[in-house]
């Protein structure tokens, strides 16, 4: 069966890259909505006033003129301005003007995209109580049925105890047909690296996405 597991770690240290995008971050307000086996004030070491970023404004460059239409009936519950510009080399000048322009100086931007359009994302920093973590293992598949029964609940997906990552690290074993025991042992290693052995108390949790 397919799942994601990350281990996350609370942490006093802003992210370097922190954008709309990379959201290394959880509001004390928010957190019953995290759906963590604790409350926040178990985290309480690492809570603090941190920056969020606040999107002011998507500016959408269409790679096909012809799509425009499309795009923006895709994208129409969003709060874009849109653009076409032949050369893709002008649109950091155009959003650069758009700042200027609506007095926006002193917001940030953030770039990302697809095959069809470019987004250039304005954005603020606001000031909430909360914590900053960062990801500091990722395990993908290869774990047997015993994980699903154990953490089979649609109300917790994120675990802090030792216990459940040992119980996790039990629970790695053959992912593909093709799996020999080396590859078994090679991903129980990796879990143990990456899971158990970076685990901090009250500062770590597993999340898991499946």
């Amino acid at each position: 069966m397919g799942v994601d597991i990350y281990h996350c770690k609370a942490t006093l240290t802003k992210p370097k890259d922190l954008n709309p995008h990379n959201l290394n971050y959880i509001i004390e307000d928010d957190f019953n909505y995290s759906c963590f086996d604790v409350s926040c004030e178990y985290f309480e070491k690492y809570i603090q006033t941190i920056d969020v970023p606040t999107t002011q404004k998507k500016l959408v460059f269409v790679r096909n003129e012809f799509e425009m239409d499309e795009i923006k009936t895709f994208l129409k519950k969003s709060d874009c301005d849109f653009y076409y510009e032949p050369n893709l080399l002008n649109i950091d000048n155009i959003a650069n003007q758009y700042l200027i322009k609506n007095k926006m100086t002193n917001s940030l931007l953030h770039k990302y995209e697809n095959y069809k359009w470019i987004t250039i994302g304005v954005f603020d920093m606001e000031r909430k109580t909360g914590f900053y973590y960062e990801e500091v293992g990722h395990q993908i598949r290869g774990m047997n049925d015993r994980f699903f029964e154990y953490f089979d609940t649609d109300s917790i997906y994120c675990y802090t105890r030792e216990e459940d990552f040992k119980f996790a690290l039990s629970c790695v074993d053959f992912c593909w047909h093709d799996d020999s025991e080396e590859d078994v042992e090679r991903r129980k290693q990796l879990f143990k690296e990456n899971f158990l052995d970076k685990y901090g108390y009250k500062q770590s949790w597993m999340h898991i996405m499946g």
